[in-house]
């Protein structure tokens, strides 16, 4: 197939997250679908499969759609690990091809990857602890990329992709263990902070696995100088995340009436609303300790807390233990400031119960310690909505100070109450930075940032 005077592409994506997670699946129904491939137009969203709420799936799925909207790909399959899933489905014109790595190969995997997640997320690490690690789980960390290859060059004889496009730091030996001569191109989704340098015994290695890629993505301009003083000396290219701006419609008045009152969220309340999956990192101990300050300036002040654990935590993913252990923390930390009623642990919300809380919100709020980038922020902007952003996470770079935003130290967490008090007591002030903020996140819509997406995808495939 030609787009103009170019031919359409076959790429296949792959990475740790699962592009769907399936509430309701079993081998028989496997066995029903054509080719040996489920098809999800069959089944219903948010009850028998879900997207899980990684910012890496809010990109990667709008980015094909858009790609094949546009005949910019002929096929695409997508590999994914999931063990509690079909081994091959379809979502529309995208084919899915899950991976169950043995369950043996799982707890080694996961905390080397938790250990390389902390350290660039620049939590201090002991040496001798990442020095234990290393020794001792590196064997499992490429095992489950190894099983990941092996599914991939599955799909080189099913459909000879053009390009091969790797997600995360998770897969960043995947490109050594592949034995396809085709280009590959890496997407690093984390930050990659000068802190991070400083472990030459981790980085070094991971530095020369990037190096065997064509080129890699990362989410800001800081990322790209530290990956360069770190020695990567493939192409690297800075894309800012993005959604389809079209899934973040104004929700129905009856949803957000509903899901108010399931929060017990009266008339008059002035919402600050943190999304983000259950993890220290994210800094939602820092909101709630912020708010005792914002009540006593707006005395009508709440904080909803939206999000679960991530693939890491769940029983289809790593099932590692810290989402359920930070939400138990919060629990705990609300109750001794005794802030009970005025802090709302949301867990998981459905994608219309999401729209309406993002309208419902007053402020949105990202606490995070470190982010790689913070697509929260965008999904707030995309409803006009004022945002507090951590100066620590990439979308800071996004944010004019005053204009289209505030941002504050991670640790302050007087200043945070500070800047929240304002935003909560200045409607004006408030409406004025949201509607800033609403200009500001065209360039993450997809049509901009799929676009130059596809320009990369492009170059890497010569």
């Amino acid at each position: 197939m030609t787009h103009g005077s170019r031919s359409a592409l076959t790429l296949s994506v792959v990475t740790q997250t699962p592009a769907v997670i399936f509430r309701s699946w079993s081998p028989e129904r496997e066995a029903k679908g054509t080719a040996g491939e489920v098809d999800l137009g069959e089944m219903k969203e948010d009850v028998d499969y879900y997207f899980p709420p990684s910012g890496l799936t809010r990109t990667v799925l709008p980015f094909l759609r858009w790609a094949f909207d546009r005949q910019e790909l002929e096929e695409s399959v997508w590999v994914s690990l999931n063990r509690d899933a079909p081994r091959n489905a379809r979502l529309g014109s995208i084919r899915l091809k899950f991976v169950a790595v043995e369950s043996s190969l799982a707890p080694g995997y996961g905390e080397l990857k938790e250990s390389l997640w902390l350290l660039f997320h620049d939590v201090p690490h002991p040496d001798e602890e990442m020095e234990r690690i290393w020794e001792g789980c590196l064997g499992d960390y490429h095992g489950v990329n190894r099983a990941l290859a092996e599914a991939v060059e599955e799909v080189e004889r099913e459909v000879d992709p053009d390009v091969y496009y790797v997600h995360d730091f998770q897969l960043t030996p995947l490109a050594s263990k592949l034995r396809v001569l085709k280009p590959k191109l890496f997407r690093w989704h984390i930050p990659f902070t000068e802190t991070s340098l400083r472990y030459e015994r981790v980085c070094n290695p991971l530095v020369e696995l990037i190096n065997q890629y064509d080129a890699v993505v990362v989410s800001t301009r800081r990322y790209s100088e530290n990956m360069r003083r770190a020695g990567v000396s493939v192409p690297t290219h800075v894309l800012y995340p993005y959604l389809d701006r079209s899934q973040y419609r104004e929700p129905d008045p009856l949803d957000v009436k509903q899901v108010s009152e399931r929060l017990g969220l009266g008339d008059e309340d002035r919402v600050v609303l943190v999304v983000a999956r259950m993890d220290p990192i994210k800094g939602q101990d820092r909101a709630v300790k912020a708010m005792r300050g914002v009540i006593r300036s707006v005395d009508s002040a709440k904080l909803v807390l939206v999000g679960d654990g991530s693939f890491s935590s769940s029983r289809s993913g790593l099932a590692l233990p810290k989402g359920e252990r930070w939400r138990a923390s919060l629990m705990q930390l609300t109750q001794e400031l005794g802030l009970e009623g005025r802090v709302i642990l949301a867990g998981y919300l459905s994608s219309s119960e999401l729209r309406a809380m993002y309208s419902r919100a007053d402020v949105v709020l990202l606490p995070s310690l470190v982010e790689g980038f913070g697509l929260a922020v965008i999904e707030g902007w995309f409803y006009r909505k004022p945002v507090v952003v951590s100066r620590s996470a990439g979308v800071a770079e996004l944010v004019r100070e005053g204009w289209n935003g505030f941002t504050y130290d991670p640790d302050d967490v007087d200043a945070l109450a500070e800047l929240l008090a304002k935003l909560l007591s200045d409607e004006e002030l408030a409406e004025r930075m949201g509607s800033n903020g609403y200009e500001t996140a065209e360039q993450c819509t997809v049509e901009a940032g799929a676009r130059r997406e596809m320009e990369i995808v492009r170059e890497v495939s010569g």
